[in-house]
């Protein structure tokens, strides 16, 4: 087989390669040989004899005698004296006529340990037909200059691949005094020998390889004018290396003329601003403002190399001359920069008709700007839609000016309304200090607008000292709306206030006088202050005569701050005449059963408590997962003992498997017991399988056959209707938002990551409940998946693509109250045919879906190439573990290779992870390809060890996915798209907590990139 001069440079470099390569042809004949060909050498009883054996050794025997000897060689690299002699003998055998194969073991050993002393038995075999490459093998990395003169002397006799090899290996030693007689060989008729001869003076560089590579390269064949061009840029780069800006320069214009190959004028283009730096300002200039799109890309590449003072401001002049995709990219690289005095050119930009440029200078803007921009961007906020009125908000929210905030009060109070709402917004997400004077008459306003949007504000940035305003916003609301968002702010502020008397006070104070609706308002308020005269008050109104006042005190107890309201709230429980208010107080005593500031001995009592009250599996399984969170075997005995209730049986399996996990190493027989038990009753796969390894891991012996016990079937409550009775209960109760905090992610907007959750983190709430959350922590985006409880009063709605019109609507409705955009749905299947796919097409394009994600195999790709591009709707394709379809990166691109750019990944970076594949690594393969993410951290790697728990969803930066290092990666491949958290495990308000720190972390993280 004929090799290329690229396959002869590699193997000279690693040289591993060579000598396998110069046994090829013994080594195949002896294969070909029959049994018993090749007689066994002894084996050597010490190093004597091992190099007796190496004399006459052929390959196919004993490798011994040869590793002792190597082992030798090896380990004297600390003791010279001992490798002189180990070289001598070495030297002596391939002179005194070892075998052929004993003779290529001996050139190996030299490579490694040979000296001066070597050279003379080395160069006899530098044209040998056999022993050649393997003599050259050991003198290119012998450092003695006699090393060099050898090969220089032989390479006058040598022809062929022998030359070749000569050139190569002169050229790796860097031998300038080979250099006339190798820049002789660039004319040699034969290609191989020219080639070598232009790789071997790039390496060995200086002005004389220069002048030869330039003189040959006019006359030279297309093969070896292109190795030429290679090694003259290797020149020019080592001249950078050296600080020799200026000859390095004249080799790379030679390069850059038109009439080169545009590969090659790229590489020198790249040279020259390394080279020239702001001095090749000029030259990018003008290819940018040329029409050469790849010639404009890689401008834009090398343009961020040129970051001396001024430069910003050339590259802002550059932007009126420029193609609107070369103007969005230079606004991003102004951004980037940092310099204000470029600001009025990415205002400039901000009504360029290319929308891509319009919102390329929004971005720039927002990093830019100052207090004079707020008129531009505003209008925009309240005037444009989609992205770019979220790149607005965006750029409004992290304008860096200390100018800002102040400019924003007086656009607050008056002016359009839109644009007042906005402002206010704004003022929230900013967290400006001394805004709440304005905000709280804004509140008052007559545009419902305004208020709305300034109530909000206030729910956000309200202290202690606007609490009394609050409350007579409360008292003064023109509706159950404005009064409902009043009560939230209130709360809110209640919630995270250091002195809660000072919030409750105004509170109590007005409640005697306030009207029923404001009076109920109040009331519920106090439960989120908390506090011992908010408590005693709330007791009181328990049993006052109005029913309303009653509900209302109950529900402000359930909501109650902290576990002072246990007491109360587990006798209501018991007591209460109306099931719905059992129900609330229940709820209300096993969230506060689960607050991390109950001590363990307190919280199982409470969930025992909380089991022997309860009457509904709804509060039995909300009892379960609070136990399943501890670590402690009285607590799996706790829920050993619902295992025999059909109702609730899965959930006590699963919360027995938890606790289990995180006991088995110091609690073994509760462990074995309970998960015998386990076995002998769940029908969950993966609960079978999790206590089959506890019950390993505790000592016990799984059955061979586990058949799920039956029990009685008592009359099963749904998890989503309420029981049959006089009075429906009130549904589940929501995730707490009140400890929720708020994170700013402009940063992270700014550089196109747009950040959103995938509703199935939430799966146990519903989709309202849902987007509750997300809204509080800041979140605009959601991905949303097929069977999610619309609503809690509609349990019979289910979040998926046959949902009726009028679902639909109350679906979007709930989004955008949230100020939440449904972007993504799935995972979801698209059906065998094109009618299947079209109805989810269809689905997406009436809620505005931009993304479907899904597990659709290759063999749809066609059907889908065309309704991506139909509708304008991408198609990313998810990976579970393996064994899935899609687990492994580069499945996914050789399935979407030649379809539509609309069709990529969706990746899933902890199922990687679960597949013990390195997700950096697998985002660095799908570069270009990746639609959308389902960003993770997982606390261990998969796969998962026989008998060791599987790993667990943690808050990012804190596993072992080296999430910074990915975000680096998608930042480094100038990504912009949806990230969704993902939360394959956790519940309650733990996982809310955690799902909070993926926010905080996401946007302290994007802020320093």
């Amino acid at each position: 087989m004929k090799c290329c001069l690229k396959t002869l440079v590699i193997l000279s470099i690693l040289g591993t390669c060579l000598p396998a390569a110069a046994l090829g042809g013994a080594a195949k004949a002896r294969e070909a040989a029959p049994a018993g060909a090749v007689p066994e050498a002894p084996k050597p009883a010490n190093l004597d004899e091992a190099f007796k054996a190496l004399a006459t050794y052929e390959f196919g025997q004993s490798r011994e005698a040869l590793t002792m000897i190597a082992d030798a060689v090896r380990d004297s690299h600390k003791a010279p004296a001992d490798r002189a002699r180990l070289v001598a003998r070495l030297t002596a055998l391939l002179k005194a006529g070892a075998s052929l194969d004993g003779k290529r073991f001996i050139c190996r050993q030299l490579s490694v340990a040979g000296t001066a002393e070597s050279v003379p038995a080395l160069a006899a075999l530098l044209l040998d037909k056999d022993l050649s490459d393997m003599a050259r093998y050991a003198l290119e990395r012998i450092p003695d200059a006699s090393a060099a003169d050898a090969m220089r002397s032989a390479l006058a006799k040598a022809t062929g691949k022998q030359k070749v090899g000569m050139i190569n290996s002169l050229g790796e030693r860097r031998d300038a005094a080979s250099g006339t007689a190798i820049a002789a060989a660039l004319r040699d008729a034969d290609a191989m020998v020219a080639e070598a001869a232009a790789a071997a003076l790039g390496k060995i560089g200086g002005p004389d390889a220069v002048k030869a590579l330039q003189a040959a390269r006019p006359s030279a064949k297309p093969e070896v004018k292109a190795t030429i061009a290679d090694a003259l840029m290797l020149c020019a780069d080592r001249l950078v290396a050296e600080k020799k800006n200026d000859e390095a320069s004249a080799i790379y214009q030679e390069m850059y003329k038109p009439t080169e190959a545009k590969h090659v004028r790229m590489a020198a283009l790249r040279g020259l601003v390394a080279a020239g730096g702001e001095k090749a300002l000029p030259l990018l200039t003008e290819i940018l403002a040329g029409t050469d799109a790849e010639m404009q890309a890689a401008a834009l590449r090398f343009l961020r190399e040129t970051a001396g003072p001024g430069s910003a401001r050339t590259v802002a002049a550059l932007l009126p001359k420029c193609t609107p995709s070369a103007q969005a990219l230079l606004l991003d690289d102004l951004a980037t920069r940092g310099d204000a005095s470029t600001l009025p050119a990415a205002v400039g930009m901000l009504k360029s008709p290319d929308a891509a440029v319009r919102l390329a200078a929004i971005r720039a803007v927002g990093r830019l700007g100052d207090a004079s921009t707020l008129p531009a961007l505003t209008q925009l906020a309240a005037g444009a839609s989609g992205e770019e009125q979220d790149a607005a908000r965006a750029a409004l929210d992290r304008l860096p000016a200390a100018d800002v905030n102040p400019a924003m009060l007086p656009l607050a109070e008056k002016g359009d309304a839109k644009v007042r709402a906005e402002v206010l917004r704004s003022l929230a997400a900013r967290r400006a200090p001394g805004a709440v004077p304005v905000v709280l008459k804004a509140a008052e306003d007559a545009d419902a607008a305004v208020r709305a949007a300034a109530l909000a504000t206030l729910d956000a940035i309200a202290d202690e000292k606007a609490a009394p305003a609050i409350v007579a916003l409360i008292t003064k609301a023109k509706d159950d709306k404005d009064r409902q968002a009043a009560e939230k702010a209130l709360g809110s502020l209640c919630s995270r206030a250091a002195n809660k008397d000072a919030c409750a006070g105004p509170a109590l104070a007005a409640i005697g006088s306030a009207e029923m609706p404001a009076r109920c308002a109040l009331i519920r308020v106090l439960g989120r202050a908390g506090g011992a005269k908010a408590l005693a008050a709330v007791k009181g109104f328990i049993k006052d005569p109005a029913a309303e006042i009653q509900d209302a005190a109950i529900r402000s107890l359930a909501a109650w701050a902290d576990a002072a309201a246990a007491p109360d709230l587990l006798n209501i429980a018991k007591t209460a005449a109306k099931p719905a208010h059992q129900v609330l107080a229940l709820q209300g005593y096993i969230r506060l059963a689960g607050e991390p500031a109950v001590p363990a001995n307190q919280k199982l009592k409470m969930y025992e408590e909380a089991l022997a009250a309860a009457k509904r599996p709804d509060e039995k399984r909300q009892a379960l997962g609070g136990l399943g969170d501890m670590k402690d075997a009285k607590a799996l005995a706790m829920v050993m003992a619902c295992v025999d209730q059909a109702d609730v049986q899965a959930e006590a399996c699963a919360a027995a498997v938890r606790i289990s996990r995180n006991i088995v190493s110091t609690a073994k027989d509760p462990v074995r017991d309970a998960m015998t038990r386990v076995l002998e009753v769940t029908k969950d796969a993966n609960v079978r399988k999790e206590s089959t390894d506890l019950l390993k891991q505790a000592g016990g012996t799984p059955p061979a056959k586990a058949p799920a016990k039956k029990v009685a079937k008592a009359p099963r409550v749904s998890v989503y209707k309420a029981p049959a009775k006089k009075e429906a209960a009130p549904p589940p109760p929501p995730p707490d938002t009140s400890k929720i905090r708020r994170a700013d992610l402009s940063a992270a907007e700014a550089l196109g990551w747009r950040l959103g959750a995938q509703a199935y983190t939430f799966r146990a709430w519903s989709f309202a409940e849902t987007l509750k959350v997300i809204s509080a922590m800041g979140l605009k985006y959601v991905e949303i998946y097929p069977g999610q409880r619309l609503a809690p009063d509609r349990p019979d709605v289910r979040t998926s693509h046959d949902m009726s019109d009028a679902d639909l609507a109350e679906m979007k409705k709930l989004a955008s109250d949230a100020g939440v955009r449904i972007v993504n749905y799935g995972v979801v299947g698209l059906g065998k045919d094109e009618a299947s796919a079209r109805k989810v097409f269809e689905f997406a394009k009436k809620v505005g879906i931009e993304t479907l994600v899904t597990e659709t195999p290759e063999d749809l790709f066609g059907m889908l190439d065309k309704l991506t591009d139909e509708y304008k709707i991408n198609i990313a394709l998810h990976n579970h573990p393996k064994p899935s379809h899609y687990w492994d990166a580069e499945t996914v691109l050789k399935g979407v290779e030649g379809h539509s750019k609309r069709i990529g990944s969706c990746a899933d970076t902890g199922h990687w992870m679960r597949s013990g594949l390195v997700a950096l690594d697998c985002l660095k393969k799908l570069r270009g390809r990746i639609v959308s993410l389902h960003l993770k951290d997982l606390d261990k790697m998969g796969p998962v060890e026989k008998g060791q728990p599987g790993p667990k969803d943690v808050p990012w930066g804190t596993g072992q996915g080296d999430a910074k290092a990915m975000l680096q990666e998608l930042k480094r491949q100038g990504l912009r798209g949806v990230f969704s958290i993902e939360y394959e495990s956790g519940s309650g308000q733990e996982l809310v907590e955690n799902v909070n720190k993926c926010v905080e972390w996401f946007a302290a993280t994007a802020a320093q990139l």
